[in-house]
């Protein structure tokens, strides 16, 4: 059922796959429009609704191609989570864990990443596809979390935003991990069980982990980068930085993170198209298209003078 979602048989063996909740659809939106802003070949990109309201949205609005089960996806909330690690967080990251045990098993490489992740080049698929992880035969290529909590050891890579190529080896490790809901529940956070085990697959079954270094980390800057590294982001703002894509990581809640993007000059998405609570913005393909529900260039707005901003702050709150 996952290979005929869509005509995913056409993708030469790679696709760009993502999971996403009601909750988040107006960020999924935003990510369509920028995709389409910078070139994306929008039918590489496989979606996981968990509910069948984000699932019409991104079939029937936004025309992607879509996968939605309710027998996996059942239990899996359609809200934002309040905060980072609570029940409602955790259960939506065993989602992304599913969705790559699904297609994985079926033979493809896949950059899996985040609905907050916004593509600022068009190649970044091939940026993993072509790099140098089949000559060193890495078989896991992740973005650097920076993170330094010792749960995160000792990769400390962001689960938001990964490369993996198919072989016995990936298809083994997702096919344990997809075992480990417990203790993605009980943690909070897939990412630090995910990192748990590609250390003991590292060691038990040789699988070959690679994580950005700096200067890779700075083509896929994230939360990290707008939180803690003013000096990075006005060069980012000012064109000196020519970067794969933004991950907006950190940010501990939906309202927040939609603040952040839009603050950096990422929010494509014109408001009077946003989607409704129930999943809905009542438009099909073609009106969604015709009613220019993509801004052509981001207008950035600031939220807070206490981060960069691509806007200019006012002096007082």
């Amino acid at each position: 059922k996952v290979a005929h979602a869509g005509n995913i048989e056409s993708l030469n063996g790679k696709v760009i796959v993502m999971t996403v909740n009601l909750g988040y659809s107006d960020i999924l939106q935003n990510f369509v429009c920028a995709a389409r802003s910078v070139g994306i070949d929008l039918s590489k990109v496989l979606v996981f609704a968990t509910d069948k309201e984000i699932y019409h949205l991104a079939n029937d609005t936004l025309g992607l191609t879509v996968y939605y089960n309710q027998e996996i996806f059942g239990s899996v909330p359609t809200e934002t989570h309040e905060n980072f690690g609570d029940e409602t967080f955790a259960r939506v990251m065993m989602a992304k864990v599913y969705c790559m045990h699904l297609t994985i098993s079926l033979g493809y490489d896949i950059l899996f990443q985040d609905v907050d992740v916004i593509p600022h080049r068009p190649d970044m698929l091939e940026f993993f596809a072509k790099n140098n992880m089949r000559e060193k035969d890495f078989d896991m290529y992740f973005q650097f979390d920076h993170n330094g909590a010792k749960e995160q050891r000792p990769y400390g890579f962001n689960s938001g935003l990964y490369y993996t190529r198919v072989n016995e080896k990936t298809i083994h490790f997702f096919s344990v991990f997809v075992k480990m809901g417990d203790m993605v529940i009980h943690s909070g956070s897939h990412q630090q069980v995910m990192v748990a085990l590609a250390s003991e697959h590292a060691s038990l079954y040789g699988l070959r982990v690679k994580v950005l270094d700096d200067e890779e980390g700075d083509l896929f800057p994230n939360g990290y980068h707008y939180y803690r590294q003013p000096a990075f982001m006005k060069a980012l703002f000012s064109g000196d930085k020519n970067v794969y894509a933004f991950h907006m990581n950190w940010s501990y809640n939906h309202k927040v993170k939609i603040e952040a993007i839009q603050q950096i000059g990422d929010w494509y998405l014109n408001e009077d198209c946003r989607s409704t609570k129930n999943g809905s913005s009542n438009l099909t393909a073609t009106q969604w298209v015709q009613q220019d529900c993509c801004l052509v260039k981001p207008i950035p707005v600031c939220h807070d003078r206490e981060f960069p901003s691509k806007a200019l702050c006012a002096k007082t709150r």
